[in-house]
């Protein structure tokens, strides 16, 4: 146990600080003089001293100065008046003190100071392991075949013309017709697969019904040696992207010439209800005649090719897919049509609309963003022919050209001069800078319950309900309901209804008691008009402990029926979701999440921890089906993980999600909580799926807003991460993350005054918090203001010397003052900071 000195006059804060670090497990001892002081600084073992500035008979400063003259290198932090601060910081420090703190400070940012002090002044403990397990892909070697060897008894092997994903693809001359083919060797990847296999064949079927000039035949499937390969026809000439590779971009009437003969070959095949699904200038051969012709009919559809799939694969060209491929929806004539309006943007300017550091980035970016003008990039491309490949391009299929035939028609016009009558759709411009608000049809925010027992001890109860209606509120359609987490910090509040429902900009509050007696509970619930003060709705309800559950839903859905909001049968299941088999596990996971949410992420204390994960792991004993216990826990080694940095705890975190997910993938929170596993594994395909399907669940999911906004801001979709973010504020306005990640989405956006704007308002959240002071000083960075950005990542730096956050600005920060050495992190350092296990390491 660490032996605290604590030197301070003000007999009340004196009195504070002792019993606040004694419930933190610190020895204390204490001295209201400067010299009492001193003789307890010499006489004792000390682990810190935490000391005054003003004090009786001896000073702050001269009590300083008397223990380092004596060679004692015991961690000391000043205590300093307001006023005097600077000329406060800069004595202290110059006499030898470890740290400062200004009068008034909190508890949390003292025990933060004390525990970065101690970390610094005692040994460095190693971290060592490896929490995700590397597994190396054993790649089967394609058969290669050589020139003028015969494969299959009938093909001699003239050249190699191409490879890729799917296997290499050979020109071969067919002996017994005496005609050159195609030969295309598939990846043993693919031919281990027999469904995917079955599926060419049976594709194959249709695709070989399609004969039309601007078509490669597709001749069949077979094997040789246990090697599955197809046969097609042979096409002298290149591929339309080696073509593009040569000249950069294409004349107009040349563009237009490959697309309409890409259109007369696509006609065909969407007439014999063939769409090809992966349309892409590698698909598009150009023969020594000029003329284009499509390849690779079928296979698109026989590999599944479904966008952001499942497995977490971005099937298909993501330069190419239209937005309905990349949501893995089903696909007709009008995703071809999309994909060549890119082809022609490609064509025309050299370069696709969409670029990205991955493929997921692009293929968001279909899906979500509006694609630039082509005349941007080559002024020579005449408005009208603009239009037709915009219309190509538009998000919505039901707003495109219907069918090629449109399509060729407009060409047709343009070959020949004449002018083409287009209809865009108009969108909406992204907002600049925050959303300044969502539109709801009514909203709540739900006060803590308070607890009425004669023993006063079910606060975890009163907790519990708040949370569960606030749950069931959530899932109700236009209602804005405020989060658990912005909503306690009104407990045991002597503030007036009206001015809560304006700090969270809501129009009603539900207030209530809940006293307990053994297996008897009263629920008294009131529904308050925010603005006025009139009661809208309230009922006492006198039930047993086992119809607990009876009593939220018919509460949720009186407020429903307050509120005028609809209620659809769908939504009324939706309540009886995740209900625990046992109530003494419910019971015993509102005592976990209690000990968690109210004391661990509070107090930081480790006795708390341990005490919540015990009874977190007694509710999954008494009911191993109960998903909020398997939530709780990972919710709980999330938090301990953020707080004690024990990177061992996101194989717990995963586990947990993983269980939870398994026992019901149809819940918002279940599907949250597995894209947040893909995420820590960095597996951002599968995360981005999982996201998305529990917004689709429920779109007023807390967290969730926040996750996916962080997940757009880390691909560079800054527009969209503001979106998201600016959503999880309104349902939770005290949320600290939310308001550092949107602070750094605006920064990044070049909208500085907003950021600062943000990051004020996170500071008076809770002053002086680790992240602002980040925020700060990369907004300091980007104006070039580097004393400033200095200043501010000095202060985030005692406040938790380990964050590899502040490592990063640190080197950030070295890399723009031109000290090239200093501007680099040690290799696993850098592989942890750039992970997607660290929330704040993606900038």
């Amino acid at each position: 146990m660490k032996k605290i000195l604590i030197v301070e006059d003000d007999p009340a804060l004196l009195e504070t600080l002792k019993t606040f670090l004694e419930t933190e497990n610190f020895e204390v001892i204490t001295a209201d003089d400067g010299e009492k002081g001193l003789q307890l600084a010499l006489k004792e073992k000390i682990d810190l001293i935490i000391l005054d500035v003003n004090l009786p008979f001896l000073g702050g400063f001269e009590v300083c100065r008397k223990v380092r003259a004596k060679g004692i290198t015991t961690p000391v932090i000043m205590l300093s008046g307001e006023k005097k601060e600077e000329l406060d910081k800069a004595s202290g420090l110059d006499i030898g003190a470890d740290d400062y703190l200004v009068k008034p400070f909190g508890t949390k940012e003292l025990l933060a100071r004390m525990k970065a002090v101690l970390r610094r002044s005692s040994p460095k403990v190693e971290e060592t392991g490896e929490y995700f397990s590397r597994t190396e892909t054993l790649e089967i070697p394609l058969r290669a075949l050589p020139r003028g060897s015969t494969f299959a008894g009938r093909y001699e092997i003239i050249e190699e013309l191409g490879r890729g994903g799917m296997g290499k693809v050979y020109r071969a001359t067919d002996k017994k017709i005496g005609e050159d083919v195609a030969i295309k060797l598939l990846s043993p990847a693919i031919a281990g697969d027999k469904q995917t296999l079955e599926r060419f064949r049976n594709e194959l079927k249709f695709a070989r019904k399609i004969a039309q000039r601007n078509v490669c035949r597709m001749f069949d499937l077979n094997e040789e040696e246990g090697m599955p390969f197809i046969t097609m026809e042979y096409v002298p000439g290149d591929d339309l992207k080696s073509l593009l590779k040569k000249t950069g971009q294409l004349t107009i009437k040349k563009a237009i010439s490959i697309a309409s003969q890409v259109c007369e070959g696509l006609a065909e095949a969407h007439r014999l209800g063939v769409v090809h699904r992966d349309l892409k200038p590698q698909n598009i051969m150009i023969d020594k005649e000029g003329n284009a012709r499509i390849m690779d009919f079928g296979i698109a559809r026989s590999m599944k090719m479904k966008g952001i799939t499942e497995a977490g694969t971005v099937f298909g060209t993501p330069e190419y897919m239209s937005p309905e491929q990349v949501e893995g929806k089903e696909v007709d004539q009008r995703s071809d049509i999309y994909s060549l309006g890119v082809i022609l943007f490609a064509m025309l300017t050299g370069r696709v609309p969409f670029k990205g550091d991955t493929p997921l980035t692009v293929a968001i970016k279909h899906k979500a963003e509006k694609p630039p003008e082509p005349r941007k990039f080559n002024p020579q491309i005449p408005e009208d022919l603009s239009r037709v490949i915009l219309k190509c391009m538009e998000k919505d299929r039901e707003t495109r050209y219907q069918d090629v035939g449109e399509l060729l028609i407009d060409l047709g016009k343009l070959e020949k001069g004449m002018p083409v009558s287009i209809d865009l759709k108009k969108e909406k411009k992204p907002e600049e800078g925050v959303k300044k608000g969502i539109e709801w049809k009514n909203s709540i925010a739900v006060l803590p319950f308070v607890d009425m027992s004669m023993e006063k001890n079910q606060e975890y109860f009163c907790d519990g309900m708040t949370e569960d209606i606030i749950t069931r509120l959530s899932k109700f359609e236009g209602l804005k309901v405020i989060s658990r987490t912005s909503a306690m910090r009104y407990k045991k509040t002597d503030k007036d209804i009206r001015e809560i429902g304006q700090e969270l900009n809501v129009a009603s509050i539900l207030e209530g008691s809940i006293r307990r007696e053994k297996d008897d509970i009263r629920v008294n619930a009131e529904l308050i008009n925010a603005e006025d003060g009139f009661h809208l709705w309230a009922d006492i309800y006198h039930q047993t402990l086992e119809s607990v559950f009876e009593v939220q839903d018919e509460v949720s859905q009186a407020i429903a029926e307050a509120l005028k909001v609809k209620l659809t049968p769908k939504t009324i299941e939706s309540l009886k979701q995740g209900r625990p088999e046992n109530i003494e596990a419910y019971e015993y996971a509102l005592k976990g999440m209690h000990l968690i949410n109210s004391k661990y992420i509070v107090f930081h204390r480790e006795d708390d921890f341990k005490a919540a994960i015990k009874m977190l792991k007694k509710a999954v004993e008494c009911d191993p089906n109960y998903i909020s216990a398997y939530t709780g826990l990972a919710w709980a080694y999330q938090h301990h993980y953020q707080i004690t940095g024990n990177r061992r705890d996101f194989a717990v975190v995963i586990k947990n999600c993983e269980k939870a997910y398994e026992l019901d993938p149809s819940l918002a929170d279940t599907n949250g909580a597995i894209g947040w596993v893909h995420y820590l594994k960095g597996e951002f395909d599968k995360a981005y799926q999982s996201y998305q399907k529990a917004l689709e669940i429920n779109p007023n999911s807390f967290g969730i807003n926040h996750l996916i906004g962080q997940f757009y801001r880390n691909f560079g979709l800054l527009h969209h991460a503001i979106d998201y973010v600016s959503k999880n504020i309104e349902l939770d306005p005290f949320y600290l993350s939310s308001h550092s990640l949107l602070a750094r989405c605006l920064i990044y956006s070049g909208k500085f005054r907003e950021a600062e704007i943000k990051i004020k308002e996170a500071l008076e959240i809770e002053p002086g918090n680790l992240w602002s002071f980040q925020d700060y000083s990369l907004l300091y960075m980007m104006l070039k203001k580097t004393d400033d950005a200095e200043d501010y990542l000095k202060r985030a730096v005692k406040i938790n010397p380990g964050s590899p956050g502040n490592q990063f600005y640190q080197a950030l920060l070295s890399g723009l003052k031109g000290e090239k050495k200093k501007s680099s992190l040690p290799q696993e350092e850098r592989d942890y900071l750039f992970s997607s296990r660290n929330e704040g390491g993606s900038d």
